[in-house]
């Protein structure tokens, strides 16, 4: 089935397209990399092992335009489980802020470090199976779920270049389906809050933390920012 063309169906109202791999001339890449240019409201995604010709660098371009939400987990694991100081988990924090975890740093982020003593068996666990721990496998990109022309791309596509010219993948794209683009994102900022949250947990500052807090004073350092009018265009399609 791989070839240079992609093939569309509809269902519904959505319009949808399935590319297979490995393909000649990277038509799957240069159609995504088309759409997520074209972005007006922000992008959210999970991605293994992207490379870095692939549509990580569109994503990253975007994520420096703070007019736009861009959230994220990039998983990167080119060593195959050698402890290879490239490993990484990154994480796309907006703003065109980014946080990158190596080596121990990848541990205390992937651990629920915030639990207590009734499930030490489970942080046991998770601290035993190895240096090499993928934290993300899904492969997701949703861009503009709220806007005029919601998209989702999914598959076994690993966005990559290697993904496109070399694999036996496939790359679904799903056009102006505004509830199931929603439906992922809300899933991929859920994963993306949890190693969010946890890497902050393992902070000093995060280790001081007493849970909930019963004021408004945490939300002090938000307002004026401009975060309320960005988020809420993402999520709501409006400013």
């Amino acid at each position: 089935m791989a070839g240079d063309h992609e093939w569309p169906f509809t269902i519904g109202m959505s319009k949808l397209s399935v590319w297979f791999t490995p393909t000649t001339r990277s038509g799957d890449l240069k159609e995504a990399t088309k759409m997520i240019e074209d972005t007006e409201h922000g992008a959210v995604c999970l991605m293994l092992n992207p490379g870095n010709k692939g549509l990580l660098g569109p994503i990253l371009e975007k994520a420096q335009d703070k007019k736009l939400y861009v959230r994220g987990v990039l998983n990167n694991f080119p060593a195959q489980g050698k402890d290879s100081p490239k490993d990484q988990l990154q994480l796309l924090a907006g703003d065109g802020q980014q946080q990158v975890f190596k080596g121990k740093q990848i541990a205390d982020v992937i651990r629920p470090a915030g639990i207590d003593k009734t499930a030490d068996w489970w942080e046991h666990e998770i601290k035993n199976t190895g240096k090499f721990m993928i934290a993300v496998h899904s492969k997701m990109i949703v861009l503009d779920p709220a806007g005029k022309n919601p998209v989702v791309m999914t598959g076994s596509h690993n966005f990559s270049d290697r993904a496109s010219t070399k694999n036996d993948d496939n790359l679904v794209i799903i056009r102006g389906d505004s509830q199931l683009a929603l439906t992922y994102a809300a899933r991929i900022v859920s994963i993306y809050g949890q190693y969010r949250w946890q890497a902050w947990r393992n902070t000093p500052e995060g280790q001081k933390d007493k849970g909930l807090k019963r004021s408004d004073t945490w939300l002090s350092n938000r307002i004026g920012k401009g975060w309320a009018e960005t988020e809420t265009r993402f999520w709501l399609g409006t400013a």
